[in-house]
Protein backbone atom coordinates (compact mmCIF):
# COMPACT_ATOMS: atom_id res chain seq x y z
CA UNK A 1 0.00 0.00 0.00
CA UNK A 2 3.13 2.30 0.65
CA UNK A 3 4.17 1.91 -2.77
CA UNK A 4 0.99 2.87 -4.10
CA UNK A 5 1.27 5.95 -2.56
CA UNK A 6 4.55 6.81 -3.08
CA UNK A 7 3.39 6.27 -6.49
CA UNK A 8 0.58 9.36 -6.45
CA UNK A 9 2.80 11.33 -4.31
CA UNK A 10 6.00 11.07 -7.19
CA UNK A 11 3.07 11.70 -10.06
CA UNK A 12 2.18 14.98 -8.48
CA UNK A 13 5.24 16.27 -6.29
CA UNK A 14 3.73 19.52 -6.33
CA UNK A 15 0.49 18.81 -4.81
CA UNK A 16 1.46 18.10 -1.01
CA UNK A 17 2.04 19.84 1.88
CA UNK A 18 2.46 17.51 4.98
CA UNK A 19 0.89 18.92 8.39
CA UNK A 20 -0.55 18.24 11.88
CA UNK A 21 -2.52 19.18 14.49
CA UNK A 22 -0.73 16.33 16.56
CA UNK A 23 1.91 19.18 18.01
CA UNK A 24 -1.07 21.26 19.09
CA UNK A 25 -2.23 18.79 22.10
CA UNK A 26 -1.26 20.03 25.13
CA UNK A 27 -1.98 16.11 26.50
CA UNK A 28 0.76 14.08 24.54
CA UNK A 29 4.07 13.06 25.92
CA UNK A 30 7.23 13.51 23.90
CA UNK A 31 7.64 9.67 23.36
CA UNK A 32 4.05 9.48 21.81
CA UNK A 33 4.91 12.71 19.58
CA UNK A 34 8.07 10.65 18.44
CA UNK A 35 6.34 7.69 17.89
CA UNK A 36 3.76 9.70 15.74
CA UNK A 37 6.11 11.65 13.81
CA UNK A 38 7.89 7.82 13.05
CA UNK A 39 5.25 6.09 11.73
CA UNK A 40 3.71 9.26 9.29
CA UNK A 41 7.07 9.64 7.91
CA UNK A 42 7.98 6.38 7.37
CA UNK A 43 6.51 6.98 3.42
CA UNK A 44 9.24 9.65 3.04
CA UNK A 45 11.90 6.47 2.69
CA UNK A 46 9.94 6.03 -0.43
CA UNK A 47 9.73 9.00 -2.35
CA UNK A 48 11.86 10.08 -5.25
CA UNK A 49 13.89 13.10 -4.69
CA UNK A 50 11.81 15.40 -6.52
CA UNK A 51 8.90 14.50 -4.27
CA UNK A 52 11.11 14.52 -1.18
CA UNK A 53 11.84 17.76 -1.42
CA UNK A 54 9.04 19.26 -1.87
CA UNK A 55 6.92 17.66 0.76
CA UNK A 56 9.79 15.96 3.35
CA UNK A 57 11.57 19.65 2.83
CA UNK A 58 8.96 21.91 2.21
CA UNK A 59 10.13 22.92 -1.22
CA UNK A 60 5.85 22.74 -2.00
CA UNK A 61 5.54 25.42 0.85
CA UNK A 62 8.18 28.06 0.58
CA UNK A 63 6.87 27.77 -3.37
CA UNK A 64 2.91 28.37 -1.81
CA UNK A 65 4.37 31.14 -0.37
CA UNK A 66 6.56 33.19 -2.54
CA UNK A 67 9.97 32.41 -1.15
CA UNK A 68 12.82 32.14 -3.27
CA UNK A 69 14.28 28.80 -1.75
CA UNK A 70 15.29 25.62 -2.69
CA UNK A 71 15.20 22.27 -0.82
CA UNK A 72 18.77 20.66 -1.03
CA UNK A 73 19.05 17.35 -3.96
CA UNK A 74 20.00 14.87 -1.61
CA UNK A 75 18.18 11.37 -2.93
CA UNK A 76 20.81 9.05 -5.46
CA UNK A 77 19.50 10.09 -9.31
CA UNK A 78 18.51 7.26 -11.09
Amino acid sequence: MMREFADLLDAFPTRAIPGTDFVASSDKSYAVYKEELEVTSCINTALGDRAFRGIALGENYFRLLGLNATAPRICEQK
